[in-house]
């Protein structure tokens, strides 16, 4: 049997791949690499170990220090990217602002309900994703292994819109962003327009996730944009409900928010 002969006849029983046709190059693909941020770090590994360099990918971008970056935008205030365009993500955390959790609905207060105000929080990372905003590295840590990075134009946009609310820990928040969060309030924008509660919940941690007993919930004045913890010995189990200064949030485990273990809860009727 000839050599043509016997290729052919290996194509056909499937003991060698077909060839791609002449002028149709083979374009790996990595699930929904592109615009999903869930399965980031899987996508950088099948990159970097199967299909060689990281591909040219289209997608939001932003402006960081002088140089345009592709992103993955999680919700309003966070997004992943890849330092020098390849290798391990990094996520990133905006300064100075947090939008509602978009991980399912798990805030509430007023006459909110709590679907209501995911399809905020939804929003929010809309507008992230809308432009190129020109953005700056800052120092210090954003917590989880983040970054921190200031993105003026957005932090300002979103907060006017009420699709965000003023975020500080440790020094006070800008003046101009208090004023934009206080226009925004008393125009019932957003998250504001069934009123404002006096504190809102942006976390929860369940004393049972620390050895010693003690956990703390994370509160933010709606007035001066400090968010100081709130120290207890509350044990959370999955989908109770704490609320704390007219404002109510859901804890989920961060194990239990996102893939086949995605407490029921957090399913959108």
């Amino acid at each position: 049997m000839g050599r043509k002969l016997l290729s052919l006849v290996l194509v056909a029983v499937g003991c060698v791949p077909k060839p791609a046709p002449v002028g149709e190059p083979v374009v790996p693909t990595v699930g929904d690499f592109a615009t999903t941020p869930v399965p980031l770090e899987a996508g950088a590994a099948a990159t970097s170990s199967a299909l060689g360099p990281t591909p040219d990918i289209t997608g939001p971008q932003v402006e960081l220090d002088g140089q345009r970056v592709t992103v993955w935008w999680d919700d309003g205030d966070t997004f992943s990217y890849r330092p020098g365009g390849g290798g391990k993500s990094q996520s990133a955390r905006m300064d100075g602002f947090n939008t509602l959790e978009s991980y399912g609905p798990v805030h509430q207060w007023g006459t909110w309900t709590a679907v209501e105000l995911y399809a905020i929080a939804k929003q929010a990372g809309t507008v992230a994703r809308s432009e190129v905003w020109v953005c700056a590295m800052m120092e210090g840590s954003g917590g989880y292994g983040r970054v921190v990075v200031d993105c003026p134009a957005l932090r300002q946009r979103l907060i006017g819109e009420g699709l965000a609310h003023v975020f500080a820990i440790d020094d006070p928040p800008r003046q101009d962003d208090l004023a934009l969060q206080a226009a925004a309030i008393a125009a019932k924008k957003g998250m504001w327009a069934k009123g404002a509660p006096e504190g809102l919940v942006t976390s929860l941690h369940s004393a049972s996730e620390e050895a010693s007993g003690q956990a703390y919930d994370r509160v933010c004045s709606t007035t001066t944009g400090m968010c100081p913890t709130r120290d207890h010995t509350t044990r959370y189990g999955t989908c109770d409900e704490a609320c704390h200064d007219g404002s109510c949030m859901v804890y989920v485990p961060f194990k239990e928010r996102y893939g086949d273990a995605r407490s029921a809860c957090l399913v959108v009727p």
